[in-house]
């Protein structure tokens, strides 16, 4: 995300790109924006449109790119460490999703509830098996029993 990115372009002197990419965005999603809803009269789809467009391609394009530029750090590694542990909970949550509603539409909020519930286990599921590195695994589980200890309460000596 950008705010990751400024981080990183703060602690190596490299603002002013981080500054300029993000200046240039930003202007970009104000036109876009200014056609699609002015010019086009496509009303808040178009300024939802507009957003969304310059964010996807100023983040693939420019911010990407620069990230790995500053960090040296190949695209492949990016895909490997990054992009496919990110991505995949949520992929795997959408196909499950995407079933779920090809069954059936959800005609009540039990029914949507369900549905919901069924995405967010496939996404823990996926979490889990394929996303969390040894390191996450044990943060959570260091974080598991301070939960259980806040839970159990004081010990009583």
């Amino acid at each position: 995300s950008c705010a990751m990115l400024y981080r990183v372009a703060l602690a190596t002197a490299r603002v002013k790109a981080f500054f300029l990419a993000s200046v240039g965005s930003q202007v970009a999603n104000v036109a876009l924006t200014i056609y699609l809803v002015g010019v086009l009269e496509l009303g808040a789809m178009g300024a939802a449109l507009g957003t969304f467009s310059t964010a996807m391609l100023s983040h693939l394009l420019i911010f990407w790119p620069l990230g790995l530029k500053i960090l040296d750090v190949s695209f492949g590694r990016f895909l490997r460490e990054t992009l496919v542990p990110g991505l995949l909970p949520a992929a795997v949550s959408l196909v499950v999703c995407v079933a779920l509603l090809a069954w059936r539409e959800p005609a009540d909020w039990v029914t949507l509830a369900g549905f919901a519930t069924l995405g967010a286990l496939a996404y823990a599921a996926a979490l889990f098996a394929g996303a969390l590195r040894a390191e996450d695994r044990g943060d959570l589980g260091r974080l598991a029993e301070r939960v259980r200890a806040v839970a159990a309460g004081p010990s009583r000596g």
